[in-house]
């Protein structure tokens, strides 16, 4: 379904899947979903706790800002 989902909206990136939910656990997850978002250096940029659509806006700024810095670095 998230494949079918992400193909459907025209987006292109990695999903990890849990199929036995350990991760939140193992990470001390406290809300999901939780998205990561990791710079090409391997260093983790944000975290941006739980869905709501009011968000969408505010993520995709901090995407554009980030892939602009990205970009100059």
């Amino acid at each position: 379904q998230v494949t079918t989902f992400l193909s459907e909206h025209g987006v292109d990136l990695k999903v990890l899947r849990d199929p036995e939910g350990k991760t939140p656990s193992l990470y001390q997850l406290s809300t999901m979903p939780t998205s990561f978002l990791i710079g090409p250096d391997g260093k983790l940029l944000h975290v941006h706790p739980g869905f709501c659509e009011a968000d969408e806006d505010d993520i995709e700024k901090l995407l554009e800002r980030t892939l602009s810095k990205e970009s100059r670095a």
